[in-house]
């Protein structure tokens, strides 16, 4: 913000602003570091005034690191198994749970679409994991 005061003035300039009243206030935001001269006339002469507005460069940004794993990692990080039983096609209760909070990962991830058509024969194969207990 520039402030100026002249006295006895009858014009006053400032070099890049045009013709300023004799008295006054001036908001600028320079780009740059820039010098601002007062030129005041009047009928005893005339009388100058520099200012020099000094800016700064601003602070680097502080980056925060992207954590980067991969596909893989982040959906083994966020989906466990579940188990049906063999004789049932329903999901056991334990698993429900399981099922429910992998359910954000599952719609951001899963893209298989399965269309049947009458010419077409589809078979489910069942997959067991045996636990050997010692």
């Amino acid at each position: 913000m520039l402030t100026w005061n002249t006295t006895n003035a009858a014009t006053a300039l400032i070099q890049g602003l045009g013709d300023v009243p004799t008295s006054g206030v001036k908001t600028v935001t320079p780009m740059s570091s820039t010098t601002y001269d007062l030129t005041a006339k009047g009928a005893g002469g005339s009388a100058e005034a520099s200012v020099r507005i000094t800016v700064n460069a601003a602070p680097p940004i502080a980056m925060t690191p992207i954590n980067s794993i991969s596909a893989e990692e982040e959906f083994k990080a966020n989906v466990d198994d579940i188990f049906f039983n063999y004789d049932k096609y329903e999901i056991r209760g334990d698993a429900q749970a399981t099922l429910a909070s992998a359910a954000p990962m599952n719609t951001t991830w899963l893209s298989v679409r399965i269309a049947p058509t009458p010419q077409r024969r589809y078979s489910l194969t069942p997959t067991y994991q045996l636990l050997a207990f010692g």
